[in-house]
């Protein structure tokens, strides 16, 4: 890793004639051997019938800072996807910003990122399996990344024993008129707001997050995966005691009033979805395994006389980590829409760097 720091450090040097300080590379590869045994009216997108290879958000960024003045730094990353099965849709956006950051002022940045709401971090123990099948995105709405974003965050607050962070995204539609992935409606500043506030105390074990989203285009699961401006809050926490951690997560999301939704039909009849997540993770002492299980589940109600979608997952699996960067994995799990389920497994690698 040192190496590679130094590599590119002296590449952009040779390139600029300039001094500066040297960006670090990261980055994630997650890659998993799958099954999956799927009704027929199971509908959803992420996942295949049978055998498969997936790259699971595999990704490669860069991110740096360099001093301005003493309390004053420039601040930037850039991720891309990698898909490490195929190289069919490699290098497709992720999270990136430019910003400047105050040691007491905070940090106000611009770019494309995931919003607050989504950050509310550490709950969803499948993130990303199965090429993002498992993923709470796939069980009720909320998990947004947006375009043409304005950021603030504020510096870490002492408070209670413990630090708060304070964030405010605002996202421009420019002149888009309808819900899609990626971009808010309108043509003003603040088309959509992400908002969120975290509290985290290390010492007693836990950490909890509050978040709402305004107008932020959304996928509804239960409205034939129509996108809508949604309006959604989200509460999290997580507590850790000697070997064992639970994780939790409920939300309610309403399609906002002015909204100007992909699939009209579907997302005019709906009243609102309300969403949980319950899992635990127990480290085995003394080894390097770990076992953890979830269930998730999303109900979206109708103001007609429809009847209620439900979107529901139950999933186990372990991991065996080699060190901080490397773990291997297996997994089982069944996601049900309505009464069509989709049972998968797999077991798969992953490395950190």
């Amino acid at each position: 890793m040192k190496t590679q720091k130094i590599s590119l450090a002296i590449a952009l040097a040779v390139i600029s004639g300039t001094s500066f300080a040297a960006p670090t590379l990261y980055g994630l590869f997650d890659i998993s051997a799958n099954f999956a045994d799927k009704d027929a009216g199971h509908t959803l997108l992420g996942t295949n019938d049978g055998a498969s290879v997936s790259s699971n958000n595999s990704y490669i960024g860069i991110k740096g800072s360099e001093k301005l003045t003493d309390k004053l730094s420039v601040v930037y990353d850039a991720q891309w996807t990698v898909n490490t099965d195929s190289g069919t849709t490699d290098f497709g956006q992720r999270d990136r910003y430019l910003g400047l950051k105050h040691e007491q002022l905070g940090t106000l940045s611009f770019g494309k990122v995931n919003t607050f709401l989504k950050r509310l971090g550490g709950v969803d123990l499948f993130d990303n399996y199965y090429g993002n099948g498992l993923d709470i995105q796939n069980t009720f709405t909320g998990e947004n990344r947006v375009n043409n974003a304005i950021q603030y965050q504020s510096p870490t607050l002492s408070a209670a024993g413990g630090k708060i962070n304070i964030g405010v995204q605002l996202f421009q539609g420019e002149d888009s008129t309808v819900a899609s992935n990626g971009t808010a409606v309108g043509d003003n500043f603040g088309d959509a707001v992400s908002s969120s506030i975290t509290y985290d105390n290390k010492d007693a074990g836990f950490n909890l997050g509050l978040a709402y989203d305004s107008a932020v285009p959304s996928r509804w699961i239960g409205a034939s995966n129509a996108w809508a401006e949604s309006n959604t809050i989200r509460a999290t926490g997580t507590y850790n005691v000697a070997n064992l951690s639970l994780r939790a997560l409920v939300q309610r999301a309403e399609i906002d009033e002015s909204s100007t939704a992909s699939n009209v039909a579907a997302a005019s009849a709906v009243d609102d979805e309300l969403g949980f997540s319950l899992g635990a993770v127990y480290k085995i002492a003394d080894t390097p395994w770990s076992v953890k299980g979830q269930y998730q589940q999303g109900t979206t109600s109708y103001k007609t006389s429809a009847s209620d979608v439900k979107a529901q997952q139950i999933s186990a699996g372990v991991d065996y980590q080699y060190n901080s960067n490397a773990k291997a994995y297996a997994f089982l799990a069944q996601h049900k829409l309505v009464d069509d389920k989709n049972t998968l497994g797999g077991v798969g690698l992953q490395y950190k760097f």
